[in-house]
């Protein structure tokens, strides 16, 4: 949704050209690994095929939006993580001090945290609207094959990954 919205305001384009190829490639790979490993934890959470999470709106929305923001978290951190690196290093070589350098800790300390506070926000956000979407996609899916889902079901019962479906 962020990048549709960037593509549309004409800003992703010049941003994304003036990234290297493994640059782009390493933030593609951040994003998908952070993502892929806070979807199947939301997944496993919501527990699609037990009526719980389809009857209560709030669960859903909890725990959407709950990994959204680690999501967006766990994406932040490594990039400060490498951006103040690069800053340390160019600033020691640039030749200030190293207690120059260790006075401004707690302000960096706390602009991390209040940025990682923002990037919990965003993700809490683009965590809903997926989850929202993906509870739709999976009544759609029970409307149209509803033998098939509750063969899926059944399957992970079998697996003791989740509760038995209820009889209607």
């Amino acid at each position: 949704m962020i990048v549709i919205l960037l593509f549309l305001g004409g800003g992703l384009e010049d941003t994304l050209t003036s990234l290297s190829r493994p640059v782009g490639l390493g933030l593609f790979a951040l994003l998908w690994l952070t993502s892929w490993f806070c979807t199947k934890r939301a997944v496993i959470a919501l527990d699609l095929f037990t009526d719980r999470s389809r009857a209560n709106s709030m669960y859903v929305f909890g725990i959407s939006s709950w990994w959204g923001g680690v999501n967006g978290v766990l994406f932040f951190l490594p990039l400060a993580g490498v951006l103040i690196a690069i800053l340390l290093v160019n600033s020691i070589a640039g030749g200030i001090s190293l207690t120059a350098l260790l006075a401004i800790v707690p302000a960096t300390a706390f602009s991390i945290v209040v940025a990682c506070v923002f990037a919990f926000f965003i993700g809490a956000i683009v965590g809903v609207l997926v989850g929202v979407i993906e509870v739709i996609l999976f009544d759609i899916a029970c409307l149209i094959a509803p033998g098939q889902t509750l063969a899926l079901a059944l399957d992970a019962e079998e697996r003791g990954r989740i509760d038995p479906p209820r009889s209607v």
